[in-house]
């Protein structure tokens, strides 16, 4: 195929754009994807499983967990969260002590700056 060639082709593509007539498919071919559509049909109901059909563009409910899930980023998320979460939880319960080990000869001294909680509960009588 020459250029010239190339070029016709693409000069009747593009009158044929700009008329704006669609090249619509042969009713040969529509028969036969409908024939298939409702056998296809027929299939699914002798098998006897209810046929669900939704309008396009309409909104699937979803359920209340599937969405938190998809907002925390699916299960890599959950897991770096949970992970995350443990190790707070750890680092709060267990502590940290008093010596961090920044350099040596380092001593912290740690001062109660709030009361024994059971000293506040004590009822003295």
């Amino acid at each position: 195929m020459s250029t010239s060639d190339a070029d016709r082709d693409l000069d009747e593509l593009f009158a044929l754009a700009r008329t704006g007539s669609a090249a619509m498919p042969s009713s040969e071919l529509l028969a036969r994807v409908m024939a298939g559509a409702e056998q296809a049909l027929q299939d699914v109901a002798e098998a006897g499983r209810p046929i669900v059909t939704a309008a396009p563009g309409a909104v699937v409910p979803r359920r209340l967990w599937t969405q938190v899930a998809q907002a925390l980023g699916g299960w890599g998320g959950i897991g770096g969260l949970a992970a995350a979460s443990f190790a707070g939880l750890w680092l709060g319960l267990a502590g940290v002590g008093g010596d961090f080990g920044l350099y040596p000869g380092n001593a912290f001294t740690t001062d109660d700056l709030a009361p024994d909680v059971y000293a506040l509960l004590a009822v003295e009588e």
